[in-house]
């Protein structure tokens, strides 16, 4: 049990992390891609 958690835990934490590192990035893009089309 202890080497599954400990093997587990920081793999979801990675997942995680790059999950939010994209979803963040993409909103970014989005964001910056509205206010470019709102200059327009």
């Amino acid at each position: 049990m202890d080497f599954t958690i400990d093997w587990v835990f920081p793999v979801g934490l990675g997942l995680l992390g790059t999950l939010l590192a994209l979803f963040n990035w993409n909103t970014k893009t989005a964001l910056v891609k509205i206010k470019k089309n709102k200059h327009r």
